[in-house]
């Protein structure tokens, strides 16, 4: 007889977490919940000598979105860490099922800094982590050797390292190029500086959670590997376009001042470049054939702000401003009704997003509206996450129908003036704009810019509303160097 957390397990595709978990850990798993978000993942409660054991169960992700590493690569990640005093939850073991997950401890906390109780708490936590961040930087070379990781000497595998050569393979193996992604390799490989000091990062750094104003964890380590320091100060901007750091500033002199050195920011910029092309090129295969499982919009979205967040930056290395392009007057088509109907019906079956998703992004909520699911509920919820997605893809074909051809026909007269011939259709800007890209170097550099700037804000219109949270493009802090 099964139980009904057997039917629940079932339901959820997560049987094989449930059994990994009562066999290697012991006792009963009492509660699951699975978590409503792109990749597979559940909450558990194991109750066992009348202990209750918070567990998260971290599931690879989908096939047209693969890391660069396996699962065993990043339990690897976890056990360096813990043996080096960092905080990060203990991994349990690696369940094997129709999702590979990765078994570790729940660790109290939320991510993000929005819901510290103050600014100061916030400052602190950041402090705090920098201060991890130097103890990650300091692990020594044959530390990480014995450990299993790969060390670089070469200056250009240090500068270019395992995650963006095994990204960029994948990404070259679909056989079939983005102009954008082309247009930023090339640059890229020009520009490699001479770097001969690896070090351990996190790579996709600034990820952690507090509790009572405690950092409690630092936490997802999929792309974690033996790089550049300057890796992890690259994701830092970024980041707090969308999750609020505080004065990046402070940051950066706080990591000064424990590794003892100046951080070269020109040379920063060309980090925070090679970081983002690797966004675009792991979001590109989603976005020419997703699984069924994905969320489509969320992974379009990750695809603008980094494309665009590359062009602001390789900007600024240029110093030169972007034009902005002006929202076109809608001219929906004669299917327009029935787009809007499908909207409508789709934003009453969608529940509002969770109140810690809205938080942890810096927007105002309560924070006792933030509660934690119940196993009775859990499946419904996930439904509602199911509902959201389909309402976010609706609404953004609602914009693409409404400005979708207008910015289209402007994106080829963007490309025809550049080439000085005629562009006939979509497929054909594409291949004018790689056959460009192909034949010129660094010559073009600023045209190719300045146009692609432009295409990638047209792009991020058809999101969805133009009064939207989803078509703003926060404006990055400064780095020090152009305070």
């Amino acid at each position: 007889m099964l139980s009904e957390i057997d039917h629940i397990a079932a339901e959820m595709g997560a049987t094989h977490v449930v059994r990994f978990v009562e066999a290697h850990l012991g006792g009963t798993v009492v509660a699951i919940e699975r978590i409503p978000r792109w990749r597979a993942g559940w909450y558990l409660t194991l109750e066992r000598d009348g202990e209750a054991i918070e567990l998260y169960a971290r599931g690879e992700r989908g096939p047209d979105f693969p890391s660069p590493f396996d699962l065993e690569h990043e339990a690897r990640v976890h056990a360096l860490l813990e043996t080096n005093g960092v905080p990060v939850p203990h991994v349990y073991g690696l369940a094997e099922g129709p999702v590979r997950t990765l078994i570790m401890a729940r660790v109290p906390g939320q991510q993000g800094l929005a819901l510290a109780r103050d600014d100061a708490t916030r400052r602190e936590l950041m402090t705090t982590y920098v201060g991890h961040m130097a103890r990650i930087h300091n692990i020594d070379g044959e530390r990480l050797r014995h450990a299993g990781f790969r060390v670089p000497t070469d200056p250009t595998d240090v500068a270019m390292s395992e995650v963006f050569r095994n990204v960029e393979t994948k990404y070259l193996l679909l056989g079939r190029r983005d102009p954008l992604i082309e247009f930023l390799r090339s640059w890229l490989w020009r520009n490699v500086p001479e770097r001969t000091r690896s070090t351990f990062v996190t790579w996709d750094s600034a990820q952690f959670l507090q509790h009572d104003g405690e950092l409690t964890a630092l936490i997802d380590f999929e792309l974690a590997h033996v790089g550049d320091a300057y890796m992890d100060l690259a994701a830092l901007r970024t980041r707090d376009s969308i999750e609020p750091l505080g004065d990046l500033h402070v940051t950066f002199a706080e990591y000064e001042r424990l590794m003892g050195e100046s951080i070269d920011f020109q040379r920063l910029r060309f980090y925070e470049i090679s970081q983002l092309t690797v966004t675009l090129m792991l979001q590109f295969p989603v976005l020419i054939a997703p699984d069924p499982e994905s969320d489509y919009v969320p992974h379009l979205t990750w695809y603008i702000d980094s494309a665009r967040y590359a062009l602001d930056i390789m900007a600024e290395l240029f110093e030169i401003d972007i034009d902005t392009v002006d929202v076109p007057q809608a001219a929906p088509s004669t299917y327009h009704t029935r787009l809007r109907h499908l909207v409508t019906t789709m934003r009453t079956l969608a529940r509002s997003e969770p109140k810690t998703d809205l938080a942890r992004y810096g927007i105002a909520v309560d924070p006792t509206m933030a509660e934690r699911t119940s196993a009775s509920t859990a499946v419904d919820e996930f439904v509602g996450w199911r509902a959201r997605c389909a309402y976010r893809l609706a609404r953004h074909l609602q914009r693409v129908d409404e400005i979708g051809s207008t910015l289209d026909a402007q994106n080829r007269d963007d490309i025809a003036r550049l080439v000085q011939h005629e562009v006939l259709d979509d497929a054909h800007a594409d291949e004018t704009l790689l056959t460009v890209i192909d034949a010129v170097g660094a010559e073009r550099e600023v045209e190719l810019l300045r146009l692609f700037a432009m295409r990638l804000q047209r792009l991020h219109m058809l999101l969805g509303p133009a009064d939207s949270l989803i078509v703003r493009h926060r404006v990055l802090q400064s780095l020090p160097d152009r305070a």
